[in-house]
């Protein structure tokens, strides 16, 4: 009954893990659209306007080709970070799958 209950803990532990892993995967995607848009708002301006970039309080001007550099710097790191956690998604489904399935044997040697 012990090892059922430990086995039942690490299924709830698993899936606990991959929410968590979700979560992040949703932010990653967020962040993503959100520095697209960025990008395709500057595809509007010319290396005339004034790009402004807020370092702590105060605001600072910005070269226009820097600034679509920054962010599509930022963008390919967050690709980067959504492929790592995908990874992590993938170990992870594996992980309950194999938990769940000791679970139910335990639960059937049981019975």
């Amino acid at each position: 009954i012990r090892q059922l209950e430990e086995s039942g803990k690490n299924v709830e532990e698993a899936k606990g893990n991959l929410q968590t892993l979700y979560e992040q995967l949703t932010q990653l995607f967020l962040q993503q659209k959100e520095n697209e848009i960025v990008l395709e708002e500057f595809e509007f301006l010319n290396e005339t306007d004034v790009v402004m970039k807020q370092v702590g309080p105060t605001l600072v001007t910005q070269e226009l080709s820097e600034a679509k550099q920054n962010v599509q710097s930022r963008i390919d790191y967050i690709n980067t970070q959504i492929k790592t956690v995908e990874a992590k998604v993938e170990e992870a489904q594996k992980a309950l799958k194999a938990a769940q399935q000791k679970l139910q044997e335990m639960q059937s040697s049981v019975q």
